[in-house]
């Protein structure tokens, strides 16, 4: 049975390789990114991590923070110029699918009323990617040109049952509580509008909408994180939840990346934008 599950990831990786071979010929470079966010996280979660930096070694610079509720944009403290530009989204995490989507549109119109008829790539992390989706969906693309997802359960996440499980009434002294720890189980109580969104397959949910819905003429990339369960998927999302093909409308249209890492974002993932980010049309 192992031997059998071994071979079925294999012919994964391979097919899911060939698709972005084939997918990255023709691809022409943007001039604005946007890094969006997932859950429990903040714009700061590319800087921690790398990503920023690479970015910024390769030739994207830091254009700021945009908070859109605000309507701002919040400059770097040392702001460089340069044609390619690297925007951090700021997004209320914990709100359910449509108002994150709506957020999201409205970045995109302060970009491209900043930076007119100019291109836009959206880079999405975890839940960042559903919320881009949504984005594209109920605005249309707009400006962009590109949807590159970075460990996105497209297809919905056990975990978000499980949370919801977690947050149930457990009486007066709530020993759940307890063991889970009192802050993440407020985050998951205050999250239960987006969880809900989460749970695969579920009628009524705002994904089981979303993956019903025509998308966008675009590029998609789908960068699929596969380390912590023998290369199926991270501790969050399998590896096919990962996979825009596997969303109805999206079938066959996103490349593919294997990146041997855990569900959290990493230095290597900006290498892997870099690489992304600056292929030319062939």
């Amino acid at each position: 049975m192992m031997k059998g599950m071994i071979n079925r990831t294999r012919l994964l990786a391979a097919r899911l390789a060939l698709l972005s071979l084939a997918a990255f010929a023709g691809w022409a470079q943007a001039d604005s990114v946007l890094l969006i966010h997932g859950y429990l996280s903040s714009p700061l979660s590319w800087e921690r991590t790398g990503v920023n930096d690479a970015l910024e070694a390769n030739g994207w610079h830091r254009a700021g923070i945009i908070e859109p509720h605000s309507q701002i944009i919040v400059p770097p403290k040392e702001p460089k110029t340069g044609k390619n530009r690297v925007y951090n989204v700021h997004l209320p995490f914990r709100q359910p699918l449509d108002i994150q989507g709506n957020e999201l549109s409205n970045a995109l119109d302060m970009v491209e009323s900043k930076h007119p008829g100019e291109s836009v790539i959206l880079v999405g992390h975890s839940a960042g990617g559903l919320a881009a989706r949504m984005s594209l969906v109920t605005r249309g693309k707009g400006n962009v040109t590109r949807l590159i997802t970075i460990a996105t359960p497209h297809l919905g996440t056990w975990r978000a049952r499980q949370g919801l499980k977690i947050t149930k009434n457990h009486g007066p002294f709530n020993i759940v509580k307890e063991v889970v720890g009192g802050r993440a189980y407020d985050n998951l109580k205050a999250s239960k509008p987006l969880l809900w969104d989460l749970i695969p397959n579920l009628p009524g949910n705002a994904l089981f909408w979303l993956n019903r819905q025509p998308h966008p003429d675009i590029d998609y990339v789908s960068i699929i994180h596969t380390k912590g369960f023998s290369g199926k998927g991270d501790w969050i999302a399998p590896a096919l939840s990962q996979d825009m093909n596997q969303v109805p409308p999206l079938q066959g249209k996103s490349a593919v990346i294997l990146l041997p890492s855990g569900h959290e974002l990493s230095p290597r993932d900006g290498e892997v934008l870099v690489d992304i980010l600056n292929r030319k049309v062939q």
